[in-house]
């Protein structure tokens, strides 16, 4: 399992403020380094680790269904394929969360479903949550929050930019775009160890355990 872990400036911000969220990576000149990420240790089957959030950005969706809204935009065939398909390697790695929040939004709510049905999550486990939908990582924060200390696994299904940026800011800024600027590209999946609380999460409390593109695993 390959991912890019680079080396970057932080930048400043005064005290107690969430520092700029960029919603744009370019590839920069800089070198970027290709390490292997190594799997975390496991316990009767099950990640050692204090908390663990999953970041899953919903797959190819489709523009040309007539579809009256943007929030109502279903997937594309090459979605329908590949969200099952990330569901699937999440499950043999061990990233079966206990808790899945996505957003409603159709193409995300498809996602979620194909996903989860791989993962053996059933879908009335899986809460809907409107803020989701064209949320900002500090609205997808504040989405965290209400979780507290409950779940040790928890899976936000959503969108871009507000995932993109909400890793980048777990990670510290220290986590370079690949060669072609997308970070979360459709149906990719990042797996973040945080501490063991969901709230007042600063910037760089996360550790990048893996982050994965579908057509990584073809």
């Amino acid at each position: 399992m390959r991912s890019l872990l680079p080396f970057a400036a932080r930048g400043e911000t005064r005290p107690g403020e969430l520092p700029p969220l960029r919603t744009r990576h370019r590839a920069r000149d800089t070198q970027t380094v290709e390490l292997l990420i190594p799997q975390p240790k496991r316990t009767n089957g099950c990640l050692a680790m204090s908390r663990q959030l999953l970041l899953l950005r919903h797959a190819k969706s489709a523009w040309d269904t007539g579809a009256p809204t943007d929030f109502e935009r279903p997937l594309a065939s090459r979605g329908e394929r590949d969200a099952p398909v990330m569901g699937s390697w999440m499950k043999k790695q061990g990233m079966v969360p206990t808790v899945v929040v996505s957003s409603p939004a159709m193409r995300a709510k498809q996602t979620a479903e194909a996903a989860c049905e791989r993962m053996g999550v059933k879908k009335k486990k899986i809460v809907w949550d409107e803020r989701l939908y064209a949320a900002s990582a500090s609205q997808l924060l504040a989405v965290l929050e209400d979780y507290k200390k409950k779940p040790a696994s928890l899976m936000l299904v959503g969108h871009n930019p507000g995932l993109e940026d909400l890793l980048i800011y777990l990670l510290g800024n220290k986590l370079e775009a690949p060669p072609d600027g997308k970070m979360l590209p459709t149906a990719a999946a990042a797996s973040i160890e945080l501490a063991d609380n969901w709230e007042q999460l600063a910037e760089g409390a996360g550790r990048l355990l893996s982050l994965t593109r579908v057509k990584d695993l073809s």
